[in-house]
């Protein structure tokens, strides 16, 4: 579970050209081997963020999943009381940190 301490927007030019936007998502999460907190951010296209139900808003705690190509693919608002038992024990895993074999499965939910 990660939390969201920031939000900006950003425009610019791709690789091939074509003009990109979309917003970059700051988080926070608790750290598994160490002390105190790690830090991420991610890009997600308002192409993207078109299609998902949820919208990144600042303070709320969230869960991701992530794609084949360790990209992700989908952000929910974190509901305590509907979280299972095995969820609770599911902890935030910065992208870069994921093994390949890790970022394999489009269903990863952490």
């Amino acid at each position: 579970m990660a939390k969201i301490v920031g939000i900006r927007r950003s425009e610019f030019k791709g690789a091939d050209g074509t003009d990109v936007s979309g917003m970059n998502v700051y988080l926070t999460y608790p750290l598994d081997k160490g002390e105190g907190i790690g830090t991420d951010r991610i890009f997600v296209t308002d192409k993207k963020l078109s299609g998902w139900s949820y919208k990144p808003h600042v303070g709320d705690e969230v869960e991701m999943s992530y794609n084949k190509y360790g990209k992700v693919a989908s952000m929910d608002k974190d509901i305590p009381k509907q979280r299972s038992s095995a969820a609770s024990s599911t902890r935030f895993v910065p992208r870069r940190s994921m093994s390949p074999k890790r970022t394999l499965s489009s269903s990863l939910r952490i």
